[in-house]
């Protein structure tokens, strides 16, 4: 083993550091937009709209109405986790 050159191994663990980086940081984002839009819709939908105009606003509403009915009834967050599920892919 010490005569193995560790440049290509440590190149290696530093790749699969960023990609893990990135995606620890586009799953904050996707938790950040829907906590943001859970907690205020009014103010957050046209910004989600505005910022990704391909989002399909009647899929989003549904999503939203559902997980807020969801919390109401103290029921489980079937509805939060589908809002970040299309938020996920919307934000791809």
């Amino acid at each position: 083993m010490r005569n193995i050159d560790p440049e290509p191994v440590l190149a290696r663990l530093a790749e699969k550091k960023l990609r893990h980086d990135s995606e620890i940081r586009r799953f904050q984002k996707v938790e950040r937009w829907r906590d943001r839009l859970l907690s205020d819709p009014t103010g957050a939908v046209p910004d989600l709209i505005q910022e990704y105009p391909r989002a399909d606003r009647a899929a989003l509403m549904r999503l939203l109405h559902k997980a807020e009915r969801e919390r109401q009834e103290q029921r489980s967050p079937a509805g939060a986790r589908e809002l970040f599920a299309f938020l996920r892919e919307l934000l791809g």
